[in-house]
């Protein structure tokens, strides 16, 4: 937070207390002197660059106060700094500091006054330093310097700096030192994507087991090894009491080690981004991450998410075939020689358990499977000759019926139930029959009934048969989805017959497949083992409209079921399979809960999720505590269960943003009553997250994070949506890809804050999760891939219609029209350019500039049936137009203002008819760099940004009755305080009151400016 020093509450995850500590520091680290728990007082250590500060904390319930007691400057960048004690004055603290020069130097922590200054006998450039040892100004106050040469010095002060031990290993500079006094332990994180452990031996006393109470001593180091667990950079490390040692690096992960280098457990998450700062107390460690998340984790739950238990089976009843676990939590199991078997209560599992035979039938030898119901109360079985049995297995074990399907071999069963907690069971066979049978349920009876058969010989190929089914609750429609990756949706009438298809969507995933489908809230979610995940919306006409086609994790290659919990209801835990491991996910925190070795999705296996036993399959309501699941998979001739907690190991003190350059933000919707905007931003990690900011405490809540796109997203606009209260989201970006939402916001104070609905209405280009085949039917060539679209506007139609013009960067000028009720977007003009395209704008609704890399801006007519080029190009830059702003005069003039890489601002006067510049004004080196953005408050103030992170406010002196600009002058300079080195990329203004402004923008960040 650059310069920021801020007071986080944990249990409301809200700023406390803020402070600038000083304009200059950036903060690099805090160190803690004293923290008085009685009075609620500490006194803490803040440094960063070369700046010092002596900050006096006051948190108690009546008051939180940040007071700066002292500052300080030194002549060379702080690595490390600590309280140390003053042994000839105990009562005068003392501060001991490692520069990046490799110097030590103590410091009054009072006045500042420098009472001692040594260099070590190699002078060079740290990247990180450790003060250890005693932390008393003796001669046994030790220095670890991790150097740029890939080594690590051992020295000591207050001896003459001279170097007792060198630690040779690394292959990359060195980010941080930790030590382990216990265990006489030093442990690096480097460059090389390793962290090391190394052993101190004395070489003439070795009784001694404490480190700091040795001086005077030579030391022996030894290299225990270099261990490897992150992919990228590591960053930092910290040790636990429960004697683990924790790193965390560029690559979003977490790895816990033991004191040997065994790696424990890892964590990752690719939404918060590279983890760059760690801090640990006792079993807790705090993370910072690059994104601006700050995460506190607890190591009881961190690495110990799943134990795995395993059954040896009675070889005289076969080898295992398929398995199931039932609402008393009993394992069924069905084996090679036709035998149904039940294992009681898989929760106390362990060798050979004893085991109930439930069935045993020669006709179920050859071939069978096994499927359960929702209810997990009924299983069913068929066999090769169209037999299906259906078993109740809870408590007490009771056959229904023996039935013949009169399929020639049965490929799938699959159950679904209703609101009423009707079971129907669908029976797949050969020649694309299907039977559906009904189970009824009547005070002690039990019975099943058949309900209809229909065929799937009209759909697709001739070896189909359906892999899901689930019913719709709010519509009591039936969604089947079958093994060519088509889904149907089926009316259900009375008694429950089916009366027809209402629709399908042929293809809807690859010819693996469709591996899961299922409602809620009268949406439609599906999965197919091509790992897509797809949303549906089911409209009243009964057609699927597609709301959502992405992808989650590192490759899902099968989903097999999603799990929504009630606090969480917009992002679900997904289930699936990568490889040979079966993987629970957060696509909320966009990490993986747990990972399994199961051999693949193509063994028999099952899952449970623990509310199905306590509220039944349509209720997943959990408490605050801790949740979990239980997975059950055939190995070899093995059975192994695994529990595991659906838990995050972390809570969120700080929820992040993007991890990666925020390329352009906008504003959804503004409630002034309440100081609440909704917030659009969109970044190279290819995501949009939509926020909700409060201006009354400061807080900014991820409410959705949407990651359709497959590469960087450039640009974003809006546009009223045909329904009231609504907003029409655009965004644009690499791989041509170009994409409709509607951003449901007419009901969005009246939800939970954390809901809001998306609808996708249409897109083009690559987007996320497409697969070859439907990029070619897109006829989407290589050309195309290669392109990025940089800029674009709206022109607003009539009804539902409106039409984005696009700027590429292959200097092509294109105009899509959009049809919002028919969810339809297709290209209707392109013209080609010379030049690639940056920026463009809409004048008066039909009028289009657009600007380009020479410096030059082209004007463009566009209706419903032609694109037109009013004139030749103007030029008004030396190098490329970044931004470009219009402000409409009357209805024969309007301004135009641009800014350009050339770090100049143009403003001009247009005539609208002739298209013919009359007066422009020009301010060459307006600012520092490159200027990113312009717009304009009235006809006579304009907001400019730019890379030197300046924003400026301007003043137009405009005559409309002369046509003429005669001054442009700067009436106030900003500095934005955002990260150092970061540029700014886009802002937004608009007027809050009527002499009070706000921006929206971005560099790295984004902040807002009131």
């Amino acid at each position: 937070e650059v310069h920021h020093l801020k007071l986080w509450n944990r249990k409301c995850c809200s700023t406390v207390k803020e402070s600038i500590i000083d304009d200059k520091l950036v903060i690099h680290g805090i160190r803690f002197l004293s923290i008085d728990t009685l009075r609620c007082e500490s006194t803490i250590l803040v440094f960063g660059s070369s700046y010092l500060t002596v900050v006096h904390l006051i948190h108690n319930e009546c008051k939180v106060e940040i007071t700066i007691t002292a500052k300080y400057r030194l002549e060379h960048w702080i690595v490390e700094a600590q309280w140390i004690k003053n042994c000839e004055n105990e009562s005068n603290q003392l501060v001991a500091i490692v520069t990046s020069s490799n110097s030590f130097l103590t410091i009054n922590g009072d006045n500042g006054d420098c009472i001692i200054e040594t260099f070590c006998d190699k002078r060079c450039i740290l990247y990180s330093a450790l003060l250890f040892g005693s932390l008393c100004n003796d001669s046994d106050l030790l220095i670890a310097s991790g150097t740029v040469f890939n080594e690590i010095l051992l020295w000591k002060p207050f001896i003459s700096g001279s170097i007792i031990a060198r630690f040779d290993g690394h292959e990359g500079v060195i980010f941080d030192l930790s030590y382990i006094p216990s265990e006489s332990l030093m442990v690096s994180a480097s460059d090389d994507r390793s962290i090391a452990l190394w052993r101190f031996e004395l070489t003439d006393e070795t009784t001694h087991s404490e480190f700091h109470s040795v001086s005077n001593k030579n030391y022996e180091v030894t290299l225990l090894g270099r261990f490897y667990g992150h992919s990228r950079r590591v960053w930092s490390i910290g040790f636990l009491d429960s004697g683990c040692i924790i790193t965390t690096g560029e690559d979003g992960s977490i790895c816990k080690w033991n004191f040997n280098g065994t790696l424990i457990s890892k964590w990752n998450s690719s939404k918060v981004g590279s983890l760059r700062c760690m801090d640990c107390n006792g079993d807790l460690f705090v993370i910072g991450a690059h994104s601006g998340a700050v995460l506190l984790f607890d190591s009881k739950y961190f690495g110990n998410n799943s134990t795995v238990k395993t059954l040896t089976l009675d070889e005289s009843n076969g080898a295992p075939r398929g398995l199931v676990i039932n609402v008393d939590n009993d394992i069924i199991i069905s084996t090679k020689t036709g035998k149904l078997i039940r294992y009681s209560n898989c929760d106390n599992l362990a060798g050979n358990s004893n085991y109930e035979i439930i069935d045993d039938d020669a006709n179920f030898v050859d071939y069978s499977m096994m499927s359960i119901s929702d209810s997990r109360k009924y299983v069913a079985i068929g066999n090769i000759t169209g037999i299906c049995k259906v078993f109740y297995i809870s408590n007490n074990v009771k056959q229904i019926v023996s039935s013949c399907t009169n399929h020639r071999k049965i490929l799938s069963l699959n159950w679904c139930i209703t609101n009423f907690n009707s079971e129907f069971l669908l029976v797949s066979g050969t020649l694309q029959a299907v039977t559906i049978f009904s189970i009824l349920e009547f005070e002690t009876t039990i019975s099943i009934q058949l309900l209809h058969r229909l065929n799937l010989s009209t759909y697709n190929s001739t070896c189909n048969f359906i892999t899901c089914c689930s019913i719709v609750h709010s519509t009591n429609h039936l969604i089947i989805g079958d093994r060519t990756g088509s889904l149907y949706l089926y009316d259900r009438g009375f008694n429950d017959k089916l009366i027809h298809s209402i629709s399908s969507i042929k293809g809807a995933h690859s010819k693996l497949g469709v591996t899961f489908v299922s409602s809620r809230n009268n949406l439609i979610y599906s999965a197919g083992r091509d790992g897509l995940y797809k949303v549906y919306r089911l409209q009243q006409d009964g057609v699927l409209n597609c709301l959502i086609s992405c992808k989650f994790g590192d490759g899902i290659e099968w989903i097999c079921k999603q799990l929504f919990i009630e606090r969480s209801s917009i992002n679900p835990i997904i289930f699936g399979f990568k490889g040979n491991s079966f993987i629970a996910y957060s696509s909320e925190h966009c990490s993986n809960l747990v990972e399994l070795q199961c051999g693949g999705g193509h063994r028999s296996w099952d899952l449970q999720l623990l509310s199905e036993v306590n509220h039944g399959a349509q209720k997943c309501n959990f408490k605050e505590d801790r949740f979990s699941a239980n997975f059950v998979w055939v190995q070899r001739t093995e059975v192994k269960l695994s529990h595991f907690s659906l838990e995050q190991p972390f809570s969120t003190i700080r929820t992040g943003l993007h991890n990666n350059h925020i390329n352009h933000i906008i504003c959804l919707q503004r409630y002034p009553h309440n100081g609440i905007m909704i917030i659009a931003s969109a970044s190279e990690d290819t995501t949009i997250e939509i926020s909700r900011f409060s201006s009354e405490n400061g807080n900014l809540f991820n409410i959705l994070t949407l990651r359709s796109h497959i590469s960087a997203v450039r640009c974003l606009a809006t546009t009223p949506s045909y329904y009231e209260g609504d907003v029409i989201l655009i965004s644009c970006g690499g791989r041509s890809s170009l994409q409709c939402l509607r951003v449901e916001l007419s009901d969005y104070e009246k939800l939970n804050e954390s809901e809001l609905n998306v609808s996708y209405i249409a897109h083009c280009g690559l987007m996320s999760g497409e697969s070859n085949s439907h990029k070619a039917k897109r006829n989407l060539n290589s050309t195309e891939e290669d392109t990025n679209f940089t800029s674009m506007s709206i022109r607003s139609g009539k009804n539902s219609k409106f039409w984005v013009h696009v700027a590429a960067n292959d200097a092509r000028f294109l105009v899509f029209e959009v049809d919002e009720i028919n969810c339809n977007l297709q290209l209707s003009h392109v013209i080609e350019g010379s030049n690639c395209l940056l920026s463009t704008a809409t004048v008066l609704n039909s009028l289009i500039i657009v600007g380009a890399t020479d410096g030059t801006v082209q004007f463009y007519r566009s209706n419903e049936t032609e694109l037109s080029c009013l004139r030749d190009s103007v030029s008004l830059h030396q190098s490329g137009v970044n931004s470009i702003a219009v402000e409409k005069l009357n209805n024969s003039y309007f301004l135009l203002a641009t800014g350009g890489d050339d770090s100049s601002l143009v403003v001009a006067m247009v005539i609208c008819n002739m298209i013919s510049i009359i007066s422009k004004i020009s301010r060459s080196c307006a600012h520092f760099a490159q200027i990113t953005g312009v717009q304009f408050v009235t006809y006579q103030r304009l907001l400019s940004v730019s890379v030197d992170r300046r924003f400026k406010m301007w003043s137009i002196e405009c005559d409309i009755e002369s046509h003429e600009i005669s001054e442009l002058s700067l009436i106030r300079c900003w500095n934005v305080q955002v990260q150092i080195r970061l540029d700014l990329r886009s802002f937004q203004s608009f007027k809050l009151q009527t002499t009070t402004l706000s921006s929206l923008y971005s560099g790295k960040e984004l902040k807002l400016e009131f």
